[in-house]
């Protein structure tokens, strides 16, 4: 097989492989609001409050901004 072959098999790959993920992607975003959040939070956000950290909210912890503040502590 040529390189030029093996260079489009290649591509063909990543572009699959690309989709995939993004359409994976996708879901996920959606489905996190319908039910993938709760079940996901569920298990840390149902631990006692001294051994769940010391966030300022069970749902703080998924927050960008409470991640960014606490990461530098």
């Amino acid at each position: 097989m040529a390189l030029t072959a093996h260079l489009r098999e290649l591509r063909r790959r990543l572009t699959v492989c690309l989709i995939v993920v993004g359409a994976a992607s996708a879901v996920a975003f959606w489905w996190y609001d319908h039910g993938l959040g709760e079940f996901v939070r569920g298990p840390y956000c149902d631990l006692p409050p001294t051994c769940a950290g010391t966030w300022p909210a069970p749902a703080a912890c998924w927050s960008p901004t409470c991640w960014a503040v606490h990461w530098y502590d």
